[in-house]
């Protein structure tokens, strides 16, 4: 799997949960002009489980490299 299919699979997953768990399309933080997407809450949510693994496990040069790929495909979409 690229880094790519991995990115789309990774929000794919966060999207999945958060729609299933609200009735609205997107939200707005109290006193903030920023407007936050479900998209763009799963996209922070799979970042963050890219981080967890690069932070938390050994993970060999190989594999980092795979991962930090998956992260930087994530930011593009």
């Amino acid at each position: 799997m690229t880094p790519k299919e991995k990115a789309i699979e990774m929000i794919s997953k966060q999207f999945d949960i958060i729609a299933k768990a609200s009735n609205y399309k997107g939200l707005k933080k109290e006193g903030e002009k920023k407007f936050y997407t479900i998209e763009n809450i799963a996209k922070q949510c799979a970042q963050i489980g890219i981080k967890s693994i690069l932070n938390q496990y050994s993970v060999d040069s190989i594999y980092k490299g795979y991962w930090e790929e998956v992260g930087k495909e994530i930011e593009k979409l």
